[in-house]
């Protein structure tokens, strides 16, 4: 059977991302300068985001690590916690 989700993992990265600043998809690809298209493509995992527009995201705290690999530990705090909320503290 082919994937034909090849970049899901990339994609529900990129739809987190997304949703912790509050805004839906069109409005989202609007604020990076990518069209409604392309990012549906890449939230949904049917292509990988380009290096060059994944980019773009950085100056909001993304890591290229996290958005290829899910390394969350490259994120600032700042960011983690727009992602994930604050840590438990049990």
């Amino acid at each position: 059977m082919i994937d034909d989700k090849p970049h899901l993992e990339t994609g529900r990265r990129l739809q987190l991302f997304r949703e912790s600043e509050g805004v839906g998809p069109k409005d989202f690809a609007e604020k990076y300068g990518f069209s409604r298209t392309q990012y549906s493509n890449w939230e949904s995992g049917f292509r990988q985001i380009p290096i060059h527009q994944a980019g773009k995201l950085l100056s909001d705290g993304m890591t290229l690590d996290f958005i290829y690999l899910g390394r969350d530990g490259t994120l600032s705090q700042t960011r983690w916690r727009a992602l994930f909320g604050s840590p438990s503290t049990k």
